[in-house]
C-alpha cells in the first residue's frame, strides 16, 4: 500500500451554495487528511462565497457543461485516486479512509462505489446490476451491508454490475487511460459507461459497505396519493425534471449502440426500448392530469432523445 496517498474529490455544482457547503464541512472533519477538492461550478447565477483553503480549487464556467465538467475538474486533479461526489451529498468521516484502505486489499480493483444512506439513517444503495440486454437497472437488496465485488461481464452475460453517479472512487490513472467519462452522454448513464470500459478492461467493482456516504431523498415524491405515487415512478425512471428526460431516452440507446452485441443491439431496439417507451409514455400521460405544462415538456424532450438516440 502506497503510504497516505493524495485523494482529489472531484464535485460538479450549480446554485447549491448551502449543501455544497455542508459537503465541504464534512470531507474537512475526515480522518483521512491528505486530501483536496476540485469543485467545477456549471454557471451558478453568482460565483459561490466559499470557504478559502489552499485544500480547494474552485473554477467556474459560464457555460452549464452539466456531466462533462467531471472531466474538466479531473484535469486539474493531482491526487493517486479520484473520488466523485454530488454537490448535495456528504460523508462519513471514516469514508475516504475506508475507501483507500480496501483498495490496496482487493484484487484486480478498478471502481469502489461505497454504501449510501439517506440524511435520516435509511440504507439507499449497496449496489447496482444493470443489464445489457434490456438495459434495466435493478438496485442490489438494502439489506446488505458488506463489501462484496459487483463486478460481471457484460460480453459474456447480459447483467454487469456498475458504480452509481453519485460517488465513485478510481485511480486516476486508470481513469484517464479509459478515457474518462464519456462527453457523448453529458448527463445520465455516463457511470454506467465507465463501469463498463473498467470492467472490459478487465478490471472489477467493489461494493465497499463500511464507506459510508449520505444523500437526501427526494421527499417530493413521499407521499401516498396519486400525484406523489406517479412522481415517485417517474423519479425512479429519471423521468421527474423535464429537461432531463432527453438525456435518460436518449443515453439509454446510446449505451447499448456503444456496447452491446449488434445482436442484442438490434434485439433492444425492436423490442425492449419500445417497452420502455411505452411505459414512460404512459407515465408522462397519466401526469398530464395534474401537471399539463410540465408533463408537455417531459413528452417533447424525451422523444426527443429517442430520435437522436437511434440516429446519432
Amino acid at each position: 500500500m502506497k503510504d497516505n496517498p493524495l485523494v482529489s474529490l472531484i464535485i460538479i455544482t450549480r446554485n447549491r451554495e448551502k449543501e455544497l457547503k455542508q459537503l465541504i464541512k464534512s470531507i474537512f472533519n475526515s480522518t483521512y487528511k491528505n486530501f483536496e477538492i476540485i469543485i467545477f461550478d456549471n454557471g451558478s447565477e453568482k460565483k459561490l462565497k466559499l470557504i478559502e483553503s489552499e485544500k480547494i480549487t474552485y473554477i467556474y464556467s459560464e457555460k452549464n457543461l452539466m456531466g462533462i465538467g467531471r472531466n474538466r475538474g479531473s484535469e486539474k486533479a493531482k491526487g493517486d485516486f479520484l473520488f466523485f461526489l454530488d454537490d448535495d451529498a456528504k460523508i462519513h468521516k471514516d469514508c475516504i479512509k475506508k475507501l483507500v484502505e480496501n483498495y490496496y486489499k482487493l484484487k484486480n480493483p478498478g471502481i469502489l462505489t461505497p454504501s449510501m444512506y439517506s440524511f435520516e439513517g435509511r440504507l439507499m444503495y449497496t449496489g447496482r446490476a444493470i443489464s445489457m440486454l434490456t438495459s434495466k437497472n435493478q438496485l442490489y437488496p438494502k439489506q446488505n451491508t458488506k463489501n462484496y465485488e459487483l463486478s460481471g461481464n457484460p460480453n459474456k452475460y447480459p447483467w454487469f454490475t456498475g458504480t452509481y453517479g453519485a460517488f465513485a472512487f478510481i485511480k486516476k490513472s486508470l481513469f484517464k487511460e479509459i478515457g474518462k467519462f464519456d462527453e457523448d452522454f453529458v448527463l445520465h448513464y455516463e457511470e454506467t459507461e465507465l463501469s463498463l470500459k473498467v470492467l472490459e478492461k478487465g478490471k472489477k467493482i467493489y461494493y465497499i459497505g463500511n464507506a459510508i456516504t449520505y444523500h437526501p431523498d427526494n421527499k417530493e415524491t413521499n407521499g401516498n396519493n396519486l400525484k406523489s405515487k406517479i412522481d415517485r415512478f417517474l423519479w425512479q425512471n429519471i423521468l421527474f425534471y423535464p429537461e432531463r428526460c432527453y438525456f435518460t431516452s436518449r443515453n439509454r440507446i446510446l449505451l447499448m449502440k456503444k456496447h452491446a452485441s449488434l445482436t442484442r443491439y438490434i434485439l433492444f431496439i425492436l423490442t425492449f426500448n419500445n417497452l420502455f417507451i411505452l411505459y414512460h409514455t404512459l407515465l408522462m400521460m397519466v401526469s398530464l392530469t395534474y401537471d399539463f405544462k410540465k408533463s408537455i415538456v417531459r413528452l417533447k424532450n424525451y422523444y426527443k432523445g429517442v430520435f437522436s438516440g437511434i440516429f446519432k
